[in-house]
């Protein structure tokens, strides 16, 4: 799994692919201690300005920030002086902004390394922030449950789409998912920052910086989540509720009961069904039904349906008790 590292080279944008080994000890060794020594110096006096893209413009956009920047969530190159997206690795960075001190840049670093889905955890160049690098991987359908090896021997990667909508309400829902995550970890709100593809941070210096490459995956889908998801209810775990099955069934019957669809669940009657008559009278029915010789198993019409059996015993059972 490779990343970006965009850096300005003869008034030019320079983009190098590298490991995540690689990034970890560049930041745990940073060659650019100097620049983000100067930059954590007067950062105090600055008026930074945040752009989409991750960029800090300072003191009303007259100065920037001179320091490398990491794009982590997918593998680029130039292409005809434009920068082309080579493949999507499933990284999402939740950065933690605005903090007081450096102490407490510190402190959520440290809890964020006790995270199991945290890959890289590292302080910002301001000294004031903390990045947090995850990854994801799909669940559902889509969802690939064990690695496999590929023709030389390496692992593959794991479930990731490839259609780029898709990728860009993935990489959305992680973000959203390890956001959660964190806030939860951490006791406060952390500000949404738009998750976009091509959000980048600096490069920092950071000797205690936490990576761990075999960290846990967060799981996320291609869906939209707009609205409350639908939750589906089984009838045997209806059965389980008290109260949920004569209420869904009472609602079945009085929508069904009063038209023809009711003919074919109980044969030739056209009679309509009741489910409050007494349950008394319901069983002496029942009774008549099997001194006719019908058999035992012949229900009051009123039950005649596909659940109607189960019905029937649940009330039975219920007067009984």
């Amino acid at each position: 799994m490779k990343i970006s590292l965009l850096k300005i080279s003869r008034k030019k944008e320079v983009i190098n692919r590298l490991e995540l080994s690689e990034l970890a000890e560049m930041i745990r060794k940073s060659p650019e201690e100097r620049k983000v020594f100067s930059l954590r110096l007067n950062y105090q006096f600055y008026k930074p300005q945040r752009m989409d893209d991750g960029q800090i413009a300072l003191d009303d956009q007259q100065h920037s920030v001179n320091l490398p920047r990491i794009l982590f969530a997918v593998e680029c190159m130039n292409f005809k002086d434009m920068q082309k997206g080579l493949k999507y690795n499933g990284l999402v960075v939740v950065e933690v902004n605005g903090l007081k001190t450096y102490e407490d840049a510190v402190a959520m670093r440290n809890q964020a390394a006790r995270m199991d889905e945290t890959v890289m955890a590292f302080l910002g160049a301001s000294g004031k922030s903390v990045k947090i690098v995850c990854r994801g991987e799909l669940f559902g359908k889509e969802e690939v449950r064990s690695q496999k090896e590929d023709g030389r021997g390496k692992m593959e990667e794991p479930g990731l789409p490839t259609k780029e909508d898709e990728i860009r309400q993935f990489h959305k829902n992680l973000y959203e998912t390890a956001r959660r995550a964190y806030q939860n970890q951490f006791g406060f709100d952390i500000e949404y920052l738009e998750p976009m593809l091509e959000r980048t941070v600096y490069m920092s210096a950071d000797p205690e910086m936490y990576f761990n490459p075999q960290a846990r995956a967060f799981k996320a889908d291609v869906e939209k989540h707009d609205q409350p998801e639908k939750a589906e209810i089984s009838w045997e775990s209806d059965l389980l509720m008290p109260g949920r099955t004569i209420k869904q069934y009472r609602r079945y019957t009085s929508f069904i009961g009063t038209t023809n669809q009711m003919q074919p669940l109980v044969g030739n009657h056209r009679d309509t069904v009741n489910i409050r008559q007494p349950l008394c009278l319901l069983r002496c029915q029942a009774g008549h039904a099997n001194r006719a010789g019908q058999g035992d198993e012949q229900l009051p019409l009123q039950f005649q349906t596909p659940y109607g059996e189960r019905l029937f015993r649940i009330l039975a059972l219920r007067e009984i008790m």
